[in-house]
């Protein structure tokens, strides 16, 4: 079964002499990863409210054939800003 983590940053502002108040989700990253069958695991984590742009943090896939050998492939997000 597939792990899920998640993170939710939020902000609230009251202004007690206008009597309002308002709410803001910062910052929402949503991650999972798993263990798959043939020694092998993936992870994968996505930032969901990051100056409303959706951006991928972290990604991989790593195979696991021996004891002593571990290998790892990363996606890196290249996107400039």
């Amino acid at each position: 079964m597939p792990k899920l983590h998640g993170i939710l940053r939020g902000k609230y502002e009251y202004e007690p002499n206008l009597g309002a108040s308002r709410f803001e989700v910062r910052n929402a990253r949503l991650s999972v990863n798993e263990k798959l069958i043939g020694r092998s695991e993936y992870k994968l984590e996505v930032d969901l409210c990051d100056e409303s742009v959706i951006k991928m943090k972290d990604a991989w896939v790593r195979l696991n054939p021996y004891k002593t050998l571990r290998l790892t492939i990363y996606f890196m997000n290249r996107q400039k800003r």
